[in-house]
Protein backbone atom coordinates (compact mmCIF):
# COMPACT_ATOMS: atom_id res chain seq x y z
CA UNK A 1 0.00 0.00 0.00
CA UNK A 2 1.66 3.59 -0.96
CA UNK A 3 1.17 6.54 1.38
CA UNK A 4 1.52 9.70 -0.31
CA UNK A 5 3.19 12.55 1.14
CA UNK A 6 3.32 15.05 -0.91
CA UNK A 7 1.80 15.72 -4.31
CA UNK A 8 2.99 18.73 -7.04
CA UNK A 9 1.88 19.33 -10.43
CA UNK A 10 5.13 19.58 -12.50
CA UNK A 11 3.32 21.02 -15.35
CA UNK A 12 -0.03 21.37 -18.15
CA UNK A 13 -0.42 22.46 -21.12
CA UNK A 14 -3.04 22.93 -23.53
CA UNK A 15 -2.28 23.19 -27.03
CA UNK A 16 -5.13 24.70 -28.79
CA UNK A 17 -8.24 22.84 -27.69
CA UNK A 18 -8.90 21.17 -30.91
CA UNK A 19 -5.18 19.38 -30.98
CA UNK A 20 -3.68 18.12 -27.65
CA UNK A 21 -3.07 18.88 -24.00
CA UNK A 22 -0.12 17.25 -21.32
CA UNK A 23 -0.05 17.05 -18.06
CA UNK A 24 2.83 16.11 -15.37
CA UNK A 25 2.39 15.63 -11.92
CA UNK A 26 5.13 14.17 -9.15
CA UNK A 27 4.02 12.18 -6.69
CA UNK A 28 6.20 11.24 -3.56
CA UNK A 29 6.18 8.90 -0.68
CA UNK A 30 8.43 8.33 2.09
CA UNK A 31 10.66 5.73 0.29
CA UNK A 32 10.19 6.71 -3.85
CA UNK A 33 8.83 9.05 -6.29
CA UNK A 34 6.96 8.66 -9.18
CA UNK A 35 6.10 10.55 -12.21
CA UNK A 36 2.89 10.26 -13.96
CA UNK A 37 2.63 12.20 -17.36
CA UNK A 38 -0.62 12.46 -19.12
CA UNK A 39 -1.18 13.24 -22.84
CA UNK A 40 -4.42 13.57 -24.78
CA UNK A 41 -4.44 13.87 -28.47
CA UNK A 42 -7.61 14.84 -30.35
CA UNK A 43 -8.08 12.17 -33.53
CA UNK A 44 -7.81 15.04 -35.91
CA UNK A 45 -4.63 16.36 -34.07
CA UNK A 46 -1.11 17.07 -35.51
CA UNK A 47 0.42 13.73 -34.80
CA UNK A 48 3.97 15.12 -35.73
CA UNK A 49 3.09 17.92 -32.95
CA UNK A 50 2.63 15.13 -30.16
CA UNK A 51 5.75 13.49 -30.62
CA UNK A 52 7.38 16.57 -30.52
CA UNK A 53 6.14 17.83 -27.35
CA UNK A 54 6.33 14.28 -26.19
CA UNK A 55 9.83 13.64 -26.41
CA UNK A 56 10.66 17.42 -24.67
CA UNK A 57 8.61 16.65 -22.12
CA UNK A 58 10.31 13.18 -21.31
CA UNK A 59 13.52 14.89 -21.97
CA UNK A 60 12.35 17.87 -19.00
CA UNK A 61 11.01 15.01 -16.74
CA UNK A 62 13.53 12.17 -16.98
CA UNK A 63 15.68 12.07 -13.64
CA UNK A 64 17.73 8.71 -12.26
CA UNK A 65 16.05 7.04 -9.95
CA UNK A 66 12.63 8.83 -10.64
CA UNK A 67 9.77 6.23 -11.98
CA UNK A 68 7.69 7.17 -14.82
CA UNK A 69 4.62 6.19 -15.78
CA UNK A 70 2.69 7.69 -19.17
CA UNK A 71 -1.12 7.41 -19.47
CA UNK A 72 -2.20 8.64 -23.30
CA UNK A 73 -4.43 8.24 -25.60
CA UNK A 74 -3.33 9.61 -28.52
CA UNK A 75 -5.97 8.57 -30.99
CA UNK A 76 -4.04 6.70 -33.73
CA UNK A 77 -4.73 4.13 -36.38
CA UNK A 78 -1.78 1.58 -36.68
CA UNK A 79 -3.08 0.66 -39.72
CA UNK A 80 -3.01 3.50 -41.52
CA UNK A 81 -0.28 6.28 -42.09
CA UNK A 82 -1.74 9.36 -39.71
CA UNK A 83 1.61 11.38 -40.25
Amino acid sequence: MFVFVKAKLIFHVTLDKKNMGICAVELETKSSKLIVLSLYRVPTGDFNQLIKYLDDGLKYLYKPKVELLICADINTDYLIESY
